[in-house]
């Protein structure tokens, strides 16, 4: 009898850990850590995008996720969308992003003063004031 009691407790306890992980494979789930991820970044107008997930591939502990940024109130112009890729990792019970390889977050660094500054490719023409 206690064999049986100690196999169904066993076998419960695997359930709950394969349907926790389970639930971590979710688009609201990798939208919360993408947020919490960017809301972190200094000069980063989160108010003033949409962000779109575009796609994910979950391969065990990791997840490849393809974001669109687009300018609210840019409409479906070109010029106001920009697409990046990140590197989610699981840690624990939620997942967490990845930091870019680059301090500007995968964004070219400013220009030197003087020197036009490099724009994403697409990016429309930036007039100066």
């Amino acid at each position: 009898m206690k064999c049986l009691a100690l196999m169904v407790a066993g076998a419960l306890a695997l359930l709950t850990a394969c349907s926790r992980g389970a639930k971590l494979e979710n688009e609201p789930a990798v939208r919360q850590a993408l947020e919490r991820y960017l809301s972190s970044r200094p000069n980063l107008n989160m108010q003033g995008m949409d962000l779109q997930i575009a796609g994910i591939q979950f391969r065990g502990q990791q997840a490849q996720v393809d974001v669109v940024f687009k300018a609210k109130g840019g409409g479906e112009t070109p010029g106001g969308t920009m697409s990046m890729r990140y590197t989610l990792n699981r840690r624990g019970d939620r997942w967490e992003v990845e930091p870019q390889s680059s301090a500007h977050g995968g964004a070219s660094p400013p220009a030197p003063s003087g020197a036009p500054a490099e724009m994403p490719p697409g990016h429309p023409p930036v007039k100066k004031p």
